[in-house]
C-alpha cells in the first residue's frame, strides 16, 4: 500500500484506537484518532483522509450522525464501520451512508483483530486523479469512449438473448478509466446528452454487424434522467436504427427507476413512443429507488432487472430472498420479463432458477468484453450448449 495514503479512526474506546492505529500503520497508512465529535470533524477538515473508520456506538453522538455530516460535506473518503451490532441493523447502517453519497467499503467486527481489519482495507480504492469536464468533452470528440458488452442468458434455455452495453474511455496518460469516475462528472456539466447518444450508436452499430453474422441478439443501452426530459428522444433513436438497419425488437433501454420519476409526465411520454416503435423498456436497478408503485404501473416497461445488491446475499441473507421473490412476483402479474444482475455464482443461478427469474446477468457467465471478444465468447458458449 501506499505510504502516503492517509487514515482517520473515530471511536471513544481508547483501547480500540490504540489496537486500529498500530495495526493501520503496519499495512502502511498514516494514522490520525479522534475520540469526540468536534476533534473529528476538525481532523476530516484538515486531513481529508482516504479512509474513516469509525464506531456506530459514540458518546457524545451516533454513528448515523456521523455519517449524515460526512455526506453534507460531500465526503470522497472510503468508510468502514466497527460495530457489535446484529448483521441487519449494520447492514441498515452501510446502506445509508451510500444513500447518503458515501463510499462504505465494510464493517470491523467486534473484537477487533488483524485479519479483520486487512480485509476491509483491502477494499480501499487506489487514488486516481479526478477528471476535468474539458477531458471528458475532448474524450467525447475523439472517440476515446468505446463500449463492452456483457451477456445475458435466459435461464431456461441457456440461450444468449441480449448483451448491455457498457461504455468505458481510454485516456493515454491515464489508462483505463471506468464510468464510475466520469458519469457523475458528465450529467452535471451536461456533457451526458452527447455521451448517451455516442454510446447509442456505437451500440446499434455493433448490434447490426452481430445481426449481419448470424447472431440474434438485442442489445442494451442505458439511458440518463436527461434523455427522458427530451421529446426528441425516441425521434433520435428510431433514426439511428433506421442508419444501421437494425431492427427495434433488437434495441433495449434500461432506465433506472429514480429516473423515471424526475418528470414522470415526460418519461411515460418519451417510454410509450419507444414501445409504440418496438422498442423494449427496462427498469433498471429495481428495488433501490424511492419510486412510487403507482408511477411505475403505468410506465410502458417490458422488463425489470433486480439490482445485484439483492442478488448478491441471496444465497445467505433471508431478506434479500424475500425482496428478490417479492419482486418477481410483482413482475409475473405486471407480465414483465426478469432479468437478474450480479449472477456470479451457481448457488445464485440456482436461486434464481427455482425462484422462476427468466434471464441472468454476471461473471458466472460472462464478464463485459469488447465487441469482437464477445462475438467469440457466443460461438464457444453455443458450442457448449
Amino acid at each position: 500500500m501506499s505510504s502516503n495514503r492517509s487514515l482517520i479512526v473515530f471511536d471513544d474506546d481508547e483501547e480500540i484506537r490504540q489496537l486500529i492505529s498500530l495495526l493501520a500503520a503496519k499495512e502502511g497508512f498514516e494514522v490520525e484518532t479522534a475520540a469526540e465529535l468536534k476533534e473529528f470533524k476538525e481532523k476530516v477538515d484538515k486531513m481529508k483522509p482516504d479512509v474513516i473508520i469509525q464506531d456506530l456506538s459514540l458518546s457524545d453522538c451516533d454513528g448515523i450522525e456521523v455519517l449524515r455530516y460526512l455526506g453534507s460535506i460531500g465526503c470522497k473518503s472510503a468508510i468502514a464501520l466497527i460495530s457489535s451490532f446484529d448483521e441487519r441493523l449494520l447492514k441498515s447502517a452501510m446502506n445509508l451512508g451510500s444513500d447518503f453519497g458515501l463510499e462504505v467499503i465494510g464493517n470491523i467486527r467486534k473484537p477487533i483483530t488483524g485479519a479483520g481489519l486487512r480485509e476491509v482495507l483491502a477494499n480501499v480504492p487506489h487514488t486516481t486523479k479526478a477528471v476535468r469536464e474539458s477531458d471528458l468533452n475532448n474524450a467525447i470528440n475523439t472517440d476515446r469512449l468505446f463500449l463492452t458488452f456483457q451477456p445475458k442468458v435466459d435461464m431456461n434455455t441457456k440461450a444468449v438473448t441480449s448483451a448491455e452495453a457498457l461504455v468505458r474511455w481510454q485516456e493515454p496518460d491515464r489508462g483505463l478509466i471506468f464510468p464510475d469516475e466520469f458519469i457523475t462528472l458528465a450529467e452535471q456539466s451536461g456533457l451526458i446528452e452527447p455521451m448517451t447518444y455516442q454510446v447509442l450508436d456505437l451500440a446499434v452499430k455493433e448490434a447490426a454487424s452481430w445481426k449481419d453474422k448470424g447472431f440474434d441478439i438485442a442489445v442494451a443501452v442505458n439511458l440518463s434522467a436527461a434523455s427522458l426530459i427530451d421529446l426528441d428522444f425516441p425521434m433520435k433513436v428510431a433514426q439511428t436504427l433506421e442508419k444501421y438497419g437494425l431492427p427495434a425488437n433488437q434495441l433495449i433501454l434500461e432506465v433506472t427507476e429514480t429516473s423515471a420519476m424526475i418528470d414522470a409526465q415526460k418519461t411515460l411520454d418519451i417510454l410509450t413512443r419507444l414501445r409504440i416503435k418496438g422498442i423494449s423498456v427496462s427498469i433498471d436497478d429495481f428495488g433501490t429507488g424511492y419510486s412510487s408503485l403507482v408511477e411505475l404501473h403505468r410506465m410502458p416497461f417490458s422488463e425489470l432487472k433486480i439490482d445485484r445488491s439483492f442478488v448478491m446475499d441471496a444465497h445467505k441473507d433471508k431478506d434479500s430472498r424475500i425482496i428478490i421473490n417479492a419482486i418477481l412476483g410483482l413482475a409475473k402479474a405486471l407480465g414483465l420479463k426478469v432479468v437478474a444482475e450480479g449472477v456470479e455464482t451457481q448457488e445464485h443461478w440456482d436461486f434464481l432458477k427455482d425462484a422462476g427469474c427468466d434471464i441472468a446477468q454476471g461473471y458466472l457467465m460472462g464478464k463485459p468484453m469488447v465487441s469482437a471478444d464477445f462475438t467469440a465468447w457466443v460461438q464457444d458458449w453455443k458450442s457448449k450448449l
